[in-house]
């Protein structure tokens, strides 16, 4: 059972090349990307809010901590390594990250190496 179980969350790619668009803007660049997740909204918040364990269950990411925290606002400090073929580099961040429960997550970057960042 817990195999089938295991199967069905196999069914649909979590994002399609059709749901992602990257391009310059500028000097910026944007990535827009719809993703789906076969999960309960719960459990889906409950990964994507779990700052302090993404190290867990994030490859790339070597440090993450909650370093503030006020009601549904948060700053978190990550640090890692950003990987595209032969090319590495490290990062720094630090972030401003509004919750709206179930909802909606907003970061805005305000410290580390990454020039700007809003998500």
């Amino acid at each position: 059972a817990e195999t089938a179980a295991a199967g069905a969350f196999d069914a649909a790619p979590a994002v399609s090349e059709d749901d992602v668009t990257a391009y310059k803007s500028g000097k910026r660049f944007v990535v827009d990307a719809v993703m789906h997740a076969p999960v309960p909204p719960t459990l889906a918040w409950a990964v994507l809010t779990d700052f302090e364990h993404m190290t867990d269950f994030v490859p790339n990411l070597s440090f993450s901590r909650v370093t503030a925290r006020q009601d549904a606002l948060l700053t978190v400090h990550q640090k890692g390594t950003g990987r595209y073929g032969f090319f590495s580099a490290d990062f720094e961040s630090v972030r401003e990250i509004h919750l709206v429960p179930l909802r909606e997550i907003r970061s805005r970057g305000i410290g580390g190496n990454i020039r700007q960042v809003e998500a």
